[in-house]
């Protein structure tokens, strides 16, 4: 990569992490709180804490870096039961640019919120429409530099309709991912929904704005990962995600972790994942290796199933269907 394109990523990124420290410490209220809702069972099984791993198309929403890691086709559907009777479903995408060592990823999210009962001032039921829901599209990239580094960046649309009032705009997501020590270690920070206020009626509100960080060792480089994150919103304390996962006989995988934020209230996570391979090429899986970005792909579908419990709420249950090729 030519230097001065390299120092453009450098300085957009700076930039981007200054100004996420900056918004994630004015504590506050936020809209579009579904933006926090996580996506993929893979990293929700591992308790969120996969800033530093962000190694499939999930990346574009953890960790837009972390696509430079991917060399083949991937297409991934999710679909959550969340708390209450709000769920969601979203698919997200990754296609490698291998000629020039990046990937472009996309994500298409729509959470159903369910109904609201709006009430008058004699608190008598209101007709209408009490339906909310809430769409957002994102567009990432992946840049490699070299073998240890990553760079990253997206932007999202967004907009919500809570019981016939609407409002939309739009954000952008920076990342960076290291290889410190190669097949053992990465380091990665992402900063998450910068952007504009959206006004849903006549209020105009910040959306979730977070910074986060985290580090990914693997004891057993493309078996065992242990992984911890470091997050904190505009609107909430700092908090954290611990988690693990072990793939057996490259077939079978096994996760766990625990998140202590404002959304988990302090809960546990488990997670299943089953892995059908077409063709089998060692060198092609990404996890635990370092940033070089390998030329042999393969073919597989990957089911993926997560438990997370939210505390007082009820726990919520995850599936994603993840195609390789």
């Amino acid at each position: 990569m030519k230097k001065p394109i390299a120092k453009f990523w450098l300085l957009t990124l700076s930039l981007g992490l200054l100004s996420g420290y900056s918004f994630a410490n004015q504590d506050g209220t936020s809209t579009a709180q579904f933006l926090k809702i996580a996506k993929g069972a893979r990293a929700e099984g591992m308790g969120g804490a996969f800033t530093a791993v962000a190694d499939d198309a999930r990346a574009v929403d953890w960790n837009p870096a972390g696509l430079a890691q991917i060399t083949h086709n991937e297409l991934t559907f999710d679909y959550l039961k969340y708390i209450e009777d709000m769920n969601a479903s979203s698919i997200a995408g990754a296609v490698p640019l291998n000629k020039i060592n990046g990937t472009l990823g996309f994500d298409a999210t729509y959470v159903n919120m369910g109904t609201i009962d709006a009430l008058d001032i004699n608190e008598n039921p209101i007709s209408g429409d009490n339906k909310s829901s809430a769409y957002s599209g994102t567009l990432s990239y992946g840049q490699a530099l070299g073998e240890r580094i990553a760079l990253g960046a997206g932007a999202k649309f967004i907009k919500q309709s809570l019981a016939g009032v609407s409002g939309s705009g739009a954000a952008v997501d920076l990342g960076v991912l290291v290889s410190a020590i190669t097949d053992r270690l990465n380091l990665g920070v992402s900063v998450l929904n910068l952007g504009s206020k959206i006004k849903t009626g006549t209020v105009a509100e910040d959306i979730p704005r977070t910074i986060q960080g985290g580090l990914a060792f693997y004891p057993i480089p493309k078996e065992l990962v242990l992984a911890a994150d470091v997050v904190k919103e505009n609107d909430a304390d700092a908090g954290f995600r611990i988690g693990t996962e072990y793939i057996y006989q490259r077939m079978f995988a096994i996760r766990a972790g625990y998140q202590d934020t404002k959304e988990s209230k302090g809960g546990f996570s488990a997670g299943a994942g089953y892995i059908w391979r077409a063709s089998a090429s060692p060198s092609a899986q990404s996890m635990g290796t370092s940033l070089s970005r390998a030329n042999e792909a393969e073919n597989t579908v990957r089911l993926d199933y997560a438990y997370v419990d939210y505390g007082d709420f009820n726990a919520t249950h995850r599936l994603s269907l993840t195609f390789s090729f």
